[in-house]
C-alpha cells in the first residue's frame, strides 16, 4: 500500500505542476499587454450625434404687440429666426380700415352735397327776393325770413353731421397710420421664439 500511495501522490504532482505550467503558458499567451495597430493617419470628416432630452429657453425673448387691433396678414419671419432692425416681421389686414375709410370719406361727401344744396337754396331764395324789388320785398319779407329761419336748423344739422364725419375720417387715418407704422420695422433686434 505504501508505494501505490507513492505513485498517486507522484501522478497527482506531476498533474498540478503540468496544470499550472499550461495555465502560466495561457496567461503569458493572451495577458502579452495592450494590443497595438499601426495606420496612417489622414484628415477625414467625423461624424457624431448626441441625444439628449432638455428645455430650451430663449436668451432673448420679446412680445410684438401692434399698436392697432386687427387680423394678421402675413408672417414674414420663421419661430427661432434671428431678425434685425429693421426687418419686417409681419403686416395686418388693412382692408377693415381701408373700408372705414372710405364710409367716413363717402359720408363727408354726402354731407359736403347736403350743405352745396342748402346753400343753393339760400342764395335762390336770396337773389329772388332781391329781384322782386323794394315793394315786394316788404311783402314777402316774412316768408323770406321764415324759409331762412327754416334752414337754420337744417344747415346747423349739417355741419354738425360734417364735423363728425371729419372726427371719424381723422381717427380712420390716426389708425391707419399706427397700423402701418405697427408693421414697419421694430427699433432693437429680437430672436422670435415658440410659445
Amino acid at each position: 500500500m505504501g508505494s501505490r500511495f507513492r505513485r498517486v501522490a507522484a501522478l497527482s504532482i506531476t498533474g498540478i505542476v503540468v496544470a499550472g505550467g499550461a495555465g502560466t503558458a495561457y496567461a503569458a499567451i493572451s495577458a502579452s499587454g495592450p494590443a497595438y495597430r499601426l495606420a496612417r493617419v489622414t484628415p477625414a470628416d467625423v461624424t457624431a450625434a448626441r441625444h439628449a432630452v432638455g428645455t430650451l429657453t430663449p436668451v432673448r425673448q420679446a412680445d410684438v404687440p401692434f399698436s392697432v387691433s386687427g387680423t394678421v396678414a402675413t408672417v414674414a419671419v420663421t419661430a427661432g429666426e434671428h431678425v434685425t432692425a429693421g426687418q419686417k416681421l409681419g403686416s395686418l389686414d388693412t382692408t377693415s380700415l381701408k373700408a372705414q375709410l372710405t364710409a367716413a370719406q363717402s359720408t363727408l361727401a354726402n354731407a359736403n352735397l347736403q350743405v352745396d344744396n342748402d346753400e343753393a337754396s339760400q342764395n335762390a331764395a336770396a337773389s329772388t327776393s332781391a329781384a322782386a324789388g323794394p315793394s315786394q320785398s316788404a311783402a314777402s319779407q316774412p316768408a323770406s325770413s321764415q324759409s331762412t329761419s327754416s334752414l337754420r336748423p337744417l344747415q346747423q344739422a349739417v355741419l354738425s353731421a360734417q364735423r363728425h364725419v371729419d372726427a371719424l375720417l381723422t381717427q380712420a387715418r390716426i389708425a391707419l397710420g399706427q397700423a402701418r407704422q405697427a408693421c414697419a420695422a421694430p427699433s432693437a433686434p429680437w430672436r422670435t421664439t415658440n410659445d
